[in-house]
Order: structure tokens, then sequence, then C-alpha cells
């Protein structure tokens, strides 16, 4: 019996010992961060945050770190080893520093351009983020869907098609409804970090709109062109039957940007009646709308083209709602821009405008669907600028003062002498601005000297909603020596300050650093827009002591037709 309660209490203190032996040895582990919170797809880790504030909190600190050692990239290794990770930023130092083979088409420059950014995204430029797996990008627009390893290679897939899609000289209708099929089937959204300040960690870093950082982004309706790119819907009645009360559109999006557009046209029908005769994209002819796949941007259905036209029956749909939406650029230069138009079924008089001349701020205004109307026909014209004006037709022309950045008008055309019962007034809204300029610009240049990449960098990018405007410009060559980052010519740049159109002069001046280390230049300006005419040349110089790499200007010019 004695020797039965000893070899219990022999048990029972081995498994004492046991114990505390494994909670030792857990609090180790926690404290050391062998195992941080993470997933592990094909032999990659990527890191994984529970909560969107959880990832701006580790950005702010190790920023913070970052910043405190002189922008140190020791100091990011270190955290990258206490991870147990191998980031972006490590990949690229790998590749520069010939441990792994040289990819001349990689660039992290092309996720971000956050130097704590790229030693948070994986490899591959990819975060999870409560549950879901963004690939990040220094444009506009990020890639999420729901996380599964099986996901990476669409995400990578999707980016192949956005940059192949960006290097067409004319827009290719298959490659648009490949990406929006692979999108649908794949649960892909995108985040549009242009406009939501919460992607942007260095804003929140740095004190801008900290309070808003927690705050879902309005969803704007209307004329809406973060980016400088501009859209706008023609809408025009084909055909109107009172009989079987069907009414034939044609709608096609117009649109104005440097860049290679992609085109999403959508429509509220809440009773899936609006049948698809003829379009831009031949996938979706005598469909009904319904079929469509669910577009981007939208509540929904998009068709994925230029200009589609549709039979829409109004006996039991009133109003029909109508949005264009261009998104312009592939995966760095990525933008969004977009129009909605409310369309009175049963009395479809509308009022389309186009831009004859954008560089002098000349406009077109039309009514269309006149053929309802019988006996003479004259408007009388409101601008919206405080002008105002007649036309014996359905059109008129009218010149804008051209402000220095986005300014709202409301047009209204009144029928002077009508014999109808259709209303009387006609009304459009649109946000326009000077179509020289710009809210976001990004060039770059990347090539190998003297054995090592050098990366020049400048970014120009506005946040409407949440005003503020931030400048960057960055120059990496892991050489030692001093490295110069000088504006050779600004001319056509400056800032608006406050509401009036009253643009300033900016002085971007020039930065020194000697060393390996990337020299950053980074201003951010709260409640200002810049003002960037793309007619003038913008040029920013990057040189270094070292006679290989001699120096490098980045140029930005372009024609606004």
């Amino acid at each position: 019996m004695k020797t039965q309660q000893y070899t219990a209490s022999i048990f029972l203190a081995l498994f004492l010992l046991l114990f505390s032996a494994c909670e030792e040895l857990d609090t180790v582990i926690e404290e050391l961060d062998l195992f941080p919170a993470g997933e592990i797809c094909d032999g990659k880790k990527i890191l994984e945050f529970a909560t969107l504030n959880d990832i701006q909190s580790e950005h702010a600190s190790l920023t913070s770190d970052y910043n405190t050692g002189g922008g140190d990239e020791q100091t990011l290794r270190d955290w990258e080893t206490a991870k147990n990770f191998y980031s972006l930023r490590a990949k690229e130092e790998d590749m520069d520093e010939g441990v792994i083979a040289d990819d001349p088409n990689f660039d992290p420059w092309d996720y971000t351009s956050d130097d704590v950014m790229e030693a948070m995204l994986n490899e591959d430029g990819m975060v999870i983020i409560a549950n879901e797996l963004y690939l990040w990008s220094d444009g506009c627009l990020m890639l999420k869907t729901p996380f599964a390893c099986d996901k990476i290679a669409v995400l990578l897939d999707l980016k192949d098609k956005f940059d192949a899609f960006d290097s067409l000289p004319t827009p290719a209708e298959n490659l648009t409804d490949a990406i929006l099929i692979s999108m649908e089937n794949n649960q892909v959204d995108f985040v549009n970090n242009c406009e939501d300040a919460r992607y942007d960690f260095e804003a929140i870093y740095d004190g801008i709109s900290v309070e808003l950082q927690g705050r879902e982004p309005e969803i704007k309706r209307g004329n809406v062109s973060p980016c400088g790119t501009i859209v706008y819907a023609q809408i025009t009645v084909v055909d109107n039957n009172p009989m079987t009360e069907i009414i034939t559109l044609k709608i096609e999006a117009m649109g104005l940007s440097d860049l290679t557009p992609m085109y999403y046209i959508g429509i509220d029908d809440p009773n899936a009646n609006t049948v698809i005769t003829d379009g831009s994209n031949p996938t979706y002819l005598n469909q009904l709308w319904s079929t469509v796949p669910q577009g981007e941007y939208t509540n929904y259905n998009s068709y994925p083209g230029k200009w589609v036209e549709i039979e829409v029956p109004y006996d039991s749909l009133n109003t029909l709602k109508v949005d264009v939406i261009m998104k312009t650029g592939g995966w760095s230069n990525s933008c969004i821009a977009a129009d909605s138009r409310d369309i009175d079924l049963k009395c479809p008089l509308i009022l389309n405008y186009e831009m004859i001349d954008p560089v002098a701020g000349k406009f077109l205004f039309t009514v269309s669907g006149l053929g309802v109307l019988t006996g003479s026909v004259a408007l009388d014209w409101t601008f919206g600028d405080g002008n105002v004006g007649t036309s014996a037709g359905n059109s008129v022309t009218h010149t804008y003062g051209l402000p220095c950045f986005s300014q709202d008008y409301t047009v209204t055309a009144t029928f002077a002498k009508i014999d109808t019962m259709c209303k009387h007034v006609m009304t459009a809204h649109f946000t326009m601005g000077n179509a020289c300029h710009t809210h976001k610009i990004v060039k770059k240049d990347n090539k190998k000297v003297d054995g090592k990449r050098y990366k020049i960098k400048t970014k120009f990018k506005y946040n409407s909603t949440f005003g503020y405007s931030k400048f960057k410009n960055k120059f990496r060559w892991r050489k030692t020596g001093t490295k110069t980052i000088t504006p050779i010519s600004v001319s056509g740049f400056s800032v608006a300050v406050g509401t009036s159109c009253n643009p300033t002069a900016y002085p971007l001046g020039a930065d020194s650093q000697s060393g390996k280390k990337t020299l950053r230049q980074k201003t951010t300006l709260d409640g200002q827009e810049y003002v960037f005419d793309k007619n003038s040349v913008y040029q920013m110089g990057f040189s270094h002591d070292n006679g290989a790499f001699g120096s490098k200007t980045l140029t930005y010019t372009a024609s606004c037709l």
C-alpha cells in the first residue's frame, strides 16, 4: 500500500514538474515570439492580423523604431528575424546582394513605397487582415479575398491581368471579361486606398485624420474622379414604345485619361427584366441584365464595356439609376472615376454633357428624347456658374473658367414653350476640374548599375475623402556614397490653399544623405490640395557621387488630349 502511495506521489511530482516546465516553455516562446501569428502556404509565411487596428498599431510601433534608428534597414531585419518572416524587403535585398537570382521585373515599390510596409508584406506582397488576404498595391486599388492558400495564385494572376491590360494600346474586352469572371468566382474585391485613409498607415502615423482611421469611408455617388481621370455618362433614347411600355436606351461611358481605360456600366433594376440588345462586349448580347456578373464599385450588376444598348420595361419601374465607372492604369498607376445618373422612364428626357475642348473648359449640353414632344422646342439654360443662355434647339455649348481643382456644377434646361405632359425642367449635376490637372502621379525607374539595382521613384497623391496631399521621392542604391534628390523643373506645380482657387508655388527643396541607406523625401499637407499641370514639365533629379551611377531624371508631362 505504501509502495502504491509512493508511486502515486512520484507521478504527481513528475506531473507538476512537467506542467511547470511547460508553463515556463510557453512563457519563453511567447516572450521570444518564435511562433507569431501567420499562415504558411507553399512554404511561404504570410503575417496575420486580427483587425485593421492591429496592423495599424504594429506599423506605427515599427515605424517609430525605424525612424529612431535613422532609417537603418537593420531595424527592419531585426523585426523580420523576431517574426521568423521572409518579407518583400528581404527578397529585394537578397536579389540585390546576389543571394537569389535577380528578377529584372520584380519591384517591391509596385506594392508599396513605405519602407516599413515592405517589411510587413511577404515576398508576394501579401498580408492577412481579419481573415482576408490582401495583395497590397502602391496605386489606388488593392485586391482582397477571404483567406485560403489557393487564393494566392488567384490574386497574383489578377495582378498579371491588370498589368497586361495596362500595356495594351487599346482596351481588350475579352481580358476585361476574364478579370470580372475571376473576381466573381473567387469573391475578390477592391479596396480603394486613395480614398480609404485607414489603409494609409504612413498618414495615420504622421497624425493625418487619425480620428477617422476606424471609420468606414462613405460610398460616393455622382461624378467621382479622385485621381484626376474623368468619366461621364452619355445616355440616348433610341426608342420609346408607350404601347408595350418598353424603352430602348444606349448608355456610353465617355472618359478622359492618359492611361488605358477599362469601363463598366451598371444599372439598378430590382425586377431584373432589362435585356441587353447590343454593346461593345458581345458576351452578354440578348441576355437579361441579371446574368451580368456582380461588378466593381457597385451594389448591383455591371456590364464590362464602353457602351451598351438595353431594353427596359417600365410598367413597374419608374426610375432607372445608371452608373458608369472607369478604372485606369495597371498596378501602380491605378485610378478610378465614376458618374451616376437617374432617368425618369415615364418621361425620358435626358440632359447629357460632353467635353468639346477639355483644355479650354468647353462643354456641349444636349437634351436627348425630344422625339416624344410635339410643338416647337426652345430651351432656357442655367450653367451653374452664374451664367444663363437660350437655345432654339436641343443643344448648347458653354465654356467654364477652369478651376484649380474639382468644382461642382448643376446645369438645368427648362422648356420655354412645350406641348407635352412631361416635366418642364431637366437637371444634370457633375464635377469638373482642369483636365490638365491630376490628383495622382507615379513615376519610377530601376536598373542595375555597378552590380546593384538602383530604384528611384516620385509619387504625388491627394486623398479627396480626408483632404490631404502627400509628396514622396525615394532613392535606393545599396552603394556607399552621397545620394541627392533635387527638383530640376517644377513648372506648373503648386498648392491650392483653402477653398479658393488661389494656387501658390510649393518649395520642393533638395536633400542629400551619405551612406547606403535609402534617401527619402516626404511631405504631407493636411487640408491642402496640390495642382499639377500635365502640360508643363515636372522633373526630379537623382544623383550619386559614385561615377558609375551618374545622374537620373524622372520626367512627368502629358497632353490633355
